[in-house]
């Protein structure tokens, strides 16, 4: 029986609407370098690029010669940076890896017997429409690098092979991918295992396979998952102060987002869920059409996702668990996104004449040179797109940090300033943004923090905190910010232009004014 116009290899589509979402993400949502997430996953590159940097900062120091969550991840980037400059080094994974995800994407709809064009639009739907409709402040792609979005470019392709039934293949992908993010690779892991499970099942036999499947992924992923599950279990060091215990400084306080899923509100509840019914109808419309989609693995993967969250759920709000709140089984409502847009967009289509959509469909497959040249053309503009990042408000202040301070100067900054670290090339106290996984280390990050914005009691509660932790600090006295010095090694604080100070003023651009605290 010869093959479906859905199963024919089909590369130049698949690259044409990777480098379609290339281009069309940074004008949606931006490009980022230097600030966010980076104040935590550069500094530590930079500093195993040039050991005599951020010598003075006690968190990039805890992050380098360890193997940590991020290691490989800083250490592809490390080896791309001896090449390129660092940001460029930083623009091209993040260009190639946008495009990795949305062909896997595009590959994904089409192993689920999408044409070419649904599948192009469910590409385009899940990684630039609807892609933060998710629980956990989570995306398929996001707008800077991250090691969670090299992942996903890893993981879709492995759920294709699932799809496929090569489930050896993806088992290999699946443990090679959690040597970029553990997490996202785990929790895909043990919900195509569950798939394979209830495919077992379902059909009385296959019991050994899914064992097999879930062993092969777990061994692979093992020379990562094993040293840094040590890592973070470790327990030495300062003690948190009392009132303050890790869930609540992990789970209530800093990643309320990511960790509690009811953090998420009604309004982003009742977007998910509407995104879920629209998929579901959408794979119930296509199934009236000549070719309907597979909608088996959708619903078994659905299962299994909610399953996980059930549990994890239960563990969070009934037991206070740690370790139920940092698996973040949520993050599966990124993939339950992507399947959700593939369905939709096969409902979509069912609505056209069959002989429109095959017309559609054979255009995109007759007309390779045309595809290729698109294709180019986009990835072109995808480029330029990450040539110059969004600004930020630091930026100003951090780039006359690094031409005019000494290599050595350690900053005080705003506790939210996650933009002065990687500009300035220059040690900071302490940011909100970088706080390490271990919580004995967490409890050295909490007294910086509370020593640079001191508040009268332990907050309970995460929201409006950083805001609390920035007016906090402006209204430091000057003794209080000489102590820091003194305490740690502070040479520099950076401070609204609005503080009023009787310290030496090096720096005032209006908007941050940067005060000497020590030679």
């Amino acid at each position: 029986m010869p093959r479906s116009d859905s199963s024919r290899p089909d590369l130049p589509t698949t690259v044409f609407a990777g480098a379609l979402v290339a281009c069309l993400h940074p004008l949606r949502f931006g490009y980022q370098y230097g600030s966010g997430d980076h104040d935590d996953l550069l500094p530590p590159v930079l500093a195993q690029l040039h050991p005599e940097w951020f010598s003075h900062d006690a968190y990039v120091q805890s992050q380098v010669g360890d193997m940590t969550v991020r290691t490989v991840f800083q250490m592809v980037l490390r080896a791309l940076s001896g090449v390129l400059s660092l940001p460029a080094a930083a623009g091209v994974l993040h260009l190639l890896s946008s495009v990795a995800v949305s062909a896997g994407v595009f590959a994904l709809a089409r192993a689920l017997r999408l044409g070419r064009t649904a599948s192009v639009l469910a590409t385009v739907l899940a990684c630039v429409v609807v892609p933060t409709v998710t629980i956990g402040g989570n995306a398929v792609i996001y707008s800077l690098l991250t090691p969670e979005g090299i992942a996903w470019a890893v993981i879709l392709p492995a759920m294709v092979w699932f799809v496929q039934k090569k489930r050896m293949r993806a088992a290999a992908l699946l443990g090679f991918a959690a040597w970029f993010h553990l997490l996202a690779a785990g929790l895909v892991g043990l919900v195509l295992t569950g798939v394979a499970l209830l495919e077992a099942l379902d059909r009385r036999e296959g019991w050994d396979r899914a064992a097999a499947f879930g062993g092969l992924a777990a061994a692979i992923a093992a020379p990562i998952a094993v040293p840094v599950l040590l890592r973070q279990s470790a327990e030495a060091g300062a003690a948190l102060p009392p009132g303050l215990d890790a869930f609540t400084l992990y789970a209530t306080l800093r990643f309320p987002h990511h960790f509690l899923p009811m953090h998420a509100g009604v309004g982003r509840w009742g977007l998910v869920l509407l995104l879920g019914a629209l998929g579901i109808a959408g794979y119930l419309a296509a199934r009236r059409s000549t070719r309907p989609p597979d909608i088996r693995f959708p619903l078994r993967f659905a299962i299994a996702a909610i399953a996980l969250m059930v549990i994890g759920t239960v563990g969070i709000y009934a037991f206070e668990s740690l370790a139920a709140a940092r698996v973040q089984a949520f993050k599966l409502t990124v993939l339950l996104n992507v399947l959700a847009c593939i369905g939709i967009s096969g409902g979509l289509l069912s609505r056209l004449s069959p002989d429109l959509r095959q017309r559609a469909d054979r255009a995109l497959r007759r007309q390779p040179r045309a595809v290729w040249s698109l294709a180019v053309g986009l990835l072109l503009l995808g480029s330029f797109a990450r040539w110059t990042p969004d600004p930020d408000p630091a930026r100003s202040v951090a780039e006359w940090a690094h031409a005019t301070t000494d290599r050595h100067a350690v900053f005080a900054v705003p506790p939210s300033m996650a933009g002065f670290r990687v500009p300035s090339e220059r040690s900071v106290v302490v940011t909100w943004k970088s706080v390490p996984f271990r919580a004995d280390l967490a409890a050295d990050w909490w007294t910086r923090l509370m020593a640079v914005a001191p508040l009268a009691d332990v907050p309970r509660d995460g929201d409006g905190l950083q805001a609390r932790l920035d007016s906090a600090y402006a209204a430091q006295p000057d003794d209080a910010r000489r102590q820091l010095g003194e305490s740690y090694g502070a040479t520099h604080a950076v401070v609204p232009s609005t503080v009023s100070t009787a310290l030496p003023v090096l720096h005032d651009d209006g908007t941050w004014k940067v005060l000497r605290l020590s030679e």
